[in-house]
């Protein structure tokens, strides 16, 4: 009997098109990024394997022992390596297998990381005992949310499915309540014992949740376990840093899992994973705002662990409203509780801790508390501020606000910027390690230690050709798919014929790029504050804040200028190419500073002068000196409105076609 040949006709990618969207991501063989992913493995195999070795060396000889050693460089930059290429394959291997393994994967590190952290806050408090107790309890809480997945995912695995759970469901095959039974297990005491309940079943009869069950159990153990060795034992002072290091690659990792999983139940888990974390890192914060409050007689305990919380706190939070939208309740009211309200508390306290050293003048004649503004009163206002503002732009129904949030959600919706802060990362990490090597050897080299140590000393950490690149390269980076990208697509018009003003439009893609680049260029000043705080090495940190503020007020004319070509041309990559040539044009009065320099005598004195104030590099520098003159804050905002006004106009001319 003829039977019909299969349908092998592909579909029509206009059809395509209308149903998923213009940007929809063409599903290409992984055979690239699982390539990466197995050397970025043997990385971090052989970064284990130099671990154990200089581990060995000490035990057997001590520190004087003849054995070649591995240097902590070294470690340091195989280290670094094999996770961004890890993380590589994470973004762009979507086999159900690989997001779901780096995914369970990262939510153990999460786990490990948050569990040494606290351990080592509650052991600085209230000692061993304590400590020991708070992480058992916070690690049994971790169990029960690593399960959830598998326990509310509304059927049984088989064994033959493991970890794969090849039987993906997708969004549509999900029930609506699957959210609001997730909103009440985290909500409703009753709700959450019939999840245990369920719970305690499944581990009887499914072979997935028992595994999962004790696996976790046991990494919890081992977890509670060596790092009380470490702390109470061998009094390990870098089990903070470790720790640090534990959240950010796991929350990266797990972000990333989670943007690509198309079941509900497992979207919804991570979402709701990040969101408590982010709770406990800003009760965390609020303790040691508190604390300070009521213990007087020293400088404050904020920094370096309350300013770690807080940022930890925002990371997480920030993650839970990505991946669960600006639009979902649970976003509004992480934002309020804490970024709005929480947060103008801790400021409103944190400032009432900063003025008691002068109002106890007036409350009594023994009390004298001791000063807090610097440098912890400071930070935990810059914090608090910094939440405050992200609580707001996440909560505001503003037309600019809401563009804002749109293009800024907009980077973090593809891989890109997950690449690009990666990549920013590992610039800074090799540029902190080349810093701390100057120190190193200028310690040793008593010529060269005056010079070197004098301060700003982070001016050899700043002022480098990778830190300046990074700076050139980004904003055009970041500015080349604003416009370019709708007008290709034809989405351009749609926003046009919304109830907003082009200018409206134009600035809310300015400040969305302008938001990014910020957030990806604090990572930078991760690794000084490391240095200040964790490892106790003490310098003058105040020009950290003055090049911050200055850098931000440079670039802004570097992204004026990208929003303008990419307004003009529907092609990213010419957008991207005009960008540079323009930051390039910028750079000019650098190379004429640079000639007249070497010229000497015969140059106008007035021309030299003017030359020198609008010297990119000169302006860079002085930034790093602590030193923010209002001209060239005041220049490089009159660039930004000039082609942001260029801008507009280009929009406008559309209408008159």
């Amino acid at each position: 009997m003829t039977t019909l040949a299969p349908d092998t006709q592909k579909p029509d990618p206009r059809l395509l098109e209308e149903a998923y969207g213009p940007s929809i991501i063409e599903e290409r063989p992984p055979e690239v990024a699982r390539s990466v992913g197995v050397f970025g493995l043997f990385l971090l195999l052989g970064t284990l394997v130099m671990l154990a070795w200089n581990a060995i060396r000490s035990a057997v000889g001590g520190p004087d022992s003849k054995l070649p050693f591995f240097s902590n460089n070294w470690i340091v930059f195989c280290s670094v390596m094999a996770i961004a290429l890890l993380y590589y394959h994470a973004a762009f291997d979507r086999a159900l297998e690989i997001r779901r393994g780096y995914g369970i994967l990262a939510w153990l590190v999460l786990i490990a990381g948050g569990l040494g952290g606290l351990f080592w806050i509650v052991y600085q408090w209230w000692g061993t005992v304590a400590a020991i107790c708070t992480a058992f309890i916070t690690g049994l809480i971790s169990v029960a949310v690593t399960v959830c997945p598998w326990v509310n995912s509304g059927r049984n695995e088989t064994p033959e499915e493991g970890l794969s759970m090849t039987s993906e469901a997708s969004p549509s095959d999900t029930s609506v309540g699957t959210r609001s039974a997730w909103a009440a297990v985290l909500t409703w005491p009753g709700a959450l014992g019939q999840f245990l309940g369920r719970w305690n079943n499944l581990i009887g009869t499914d072979i997935v949740v028992a595994r999962i069950t004790f696996g976790a159990a046991a990494l919890v153990l081992l977890t509670i376990v060596v790092v009380a060795m470490l702390v109470s034992r061998f009094q390990w002072q870098a089990l903070p840093t470790a720790s640090s290091v534990a959240l950010i690659v796991g929350l990266a990792f797990l972000l990333t899992a989670a943007k690509h999983e198309t079941n509900e139940v497992w979207r919804l888990a991570a979402s709701y994973a990040l969101a408590w974390a982010g709770y406990i890192a800003f009760a965390v914060l609020g303790l040691y705002i508190v604390r300070d409050l009521v213990v007087t007689t020293d400088g404050g305990m904020f920094s370096p662990v309350g300013l770690l919380a807080g940022i930890f706190s925002l990371l997480f939070l920030l993650a839970h409203i990505n991946l669960a939208g600006s639009d979902a309740d649970s976003s509004y009211y992480a934002a309020m509780i804490c970024l709005v309200f929480g947060a103008l508390i801790l400021g409103l306290l944190s400032v009432l801790r900063a003025l008691l050293p002068t109002l106890a003048f007036y409350l009594s004649d023994t009390w004298r508390p001791s000063a807090y503004f610097i440098p912890n009163g400071l930070l935990a206002l810059i914090l608090v501020l910094v939440q405050l503002i992200v609580g707001l732009v996440t909560v505001s129904n503003n037309q600019l606000v809401a563009i804002v949030r749109r293009e800024l959600l907009a980077y973090f919706y593809t891989p890109t910027a997950y690449l690009v802060l990666a990549g920013l990362a590992i610039i800074a990490a090799i540029q902190y390690l080349t810093w701390v090597g100057i120190l190193h050897v200028a310690n040793r080299d008593i010529s060269r230690r005056e010079v070197i140590f004098r301060e700003p000393i982070v001016q050899y950490y700043f002022y480098g050709l990778l830190p300046v690149f990074a700076l050139l390269a980004i904003p055009p980076f970041l500015t080349m798919r604003l416009f370019s990208e709708e007008r290709r697509t034809g989405t351009l018009e749609v926003l046009l014929v919304a109830p907003v003003s082009e200018t409206t439009v134009v600035l809310g893609k300015f400040f969305g790029a302008w938001c990014f680049f910020l957030v990806a260029w604090g990572l930078w000043f991760i690794f000084p504050l490391i240095f200040r705080f964790l490892m106790d090495q003490p310098f003058d940190y105040r020009p950290l804040l003055s090049f911050y503020v200055g850098t931000a007020f440079l670039v802004v004319s570097f992204i004026g200028l990208g929003v303008f070509f990419s307004a003009i041309t529907d092609n990213q990559v010419i957008a991207a190419v005009l960008s540079y040539a323009g930051v390039l044009a910028l750079f000019v009065p650098q190379l004429l500073h640079w000639q007249f320099t070497w010229a000497g005598r015969g140059t106008g004195e007035w021309l030299v002068k003017v030359v020198q104030q609008l010297s990119l590099l000169e302006q860079y520098e002085s930034f790093l000196q602590g030193q923010l003159y209002l001209q060239h804050l005041l220049y490089h905002i009159s660039i930004a409105v000039l082609f942001l006004f260029l801008t507009v106009r280009v929009l406008e001319s559309r209408k008159w076609k």
